[in-house]
């Protein structure tokens, strides 16, 4: 494989890499606007920030190759952040499953920034390897707090559904009436959740819909020297 073939490939890395965090980004605006407890929050908020500065480094990376954000890509990861994002406003035990999937997301991008780096090494592309690795050490940072407080974030959980734990049960009754509290939370009200959630698939569908659309009409090659030149990193 060429140089010129492996400068190729470091750039549609690059570019996974730029929607990816674009999809992060907005994913970090929901679980903020779900979460209630003020350390999480903070944590997510200071990770939003750090988010926004990788963005802006990776795009620099590419602008410093010759090249650009992948539009279809980017517009793609912020529609699916944003229909994630929909959900995760309605579902039931939001400290938790918030928690999963940070992590989850996480290790994704610790994935990718593993692999840019080993590609970037094998172009001889230094910088790009540089900037890889350094990224991919700030989500093993972010990571290893998660890890760090799952018992928080099952104790939010339970307490968001005002549930004891069953050590806490001081009798029977106590007992029955955790065993009633836990089957409630799993058996939510259909009939205003479910319309609920089909509201925001509707609402989520139609604005892909729209995107998808417009980044199809007109000329592509215009829109995308305008987006260049107008980019500012977030939309």
């Amino acid at each position: 494989m060429s140089n010129t073939t492996l400068q190729r490939k470091v750039i549609g890395y690059l570019q996974d890499c730029h929607a990816m965090e674009r999809q992060v980004y907005h994913m970090l605006n929901g679980l903020i606007a779900t979460t209630k407890d003020a350390e999480v929050r903070q944590r997510l908020t200071m990770h939003r920030h750090e988010t926004e500065r990788q963005l802006r480094l990776v795009y620099e990376r590419l602008a410093a190759l010759g090249s650009g954000p992948a539009r279809l890509e980017d517009m793609g990861a912020v529609m699916t952040a944003w229909m994630k994002g929909f959900y995760d406003m309605i579902r039931a035990d939001k400290p938790g499953k918030n928690a999963r999937d940070a992590y989850v997301t996480e290790h994704m991008e610790i994935a990718a920034y593993s692999l840019l780096t080993r590609l970037a090494e094998r172009a001889g592309d230094l910088e790009t390897a540089r900037l890889a690795r350094a990224l991919e050490a700030e989500e093993r940072q972010m990571s290893d707090w998660i890890e760090q407080h799952w018992d928080k974030f099952i104790d939010l959980t339970l307490a968001e559904d005002r549930i004891e734990p069953y050590w806490a049960s001081a009798s029977a009754g106590g007992r029955q009436q955790q065993q009633q509290g836990m089957m409630s939370s799993m058996m939510p009200d259909i009939s205003s959740e479910g319309m609920l959630k089909a509201a925001c698939w509707a609402v989520g569908i139609g604005a892909a819909g729209y995107f998808l659309y417009d980044m199809t009409r007109g000329s592509s090659s215009s829109r995308t020297r305008q987006d260049m030149h107008a980019y500012s990193g977030m939309e």
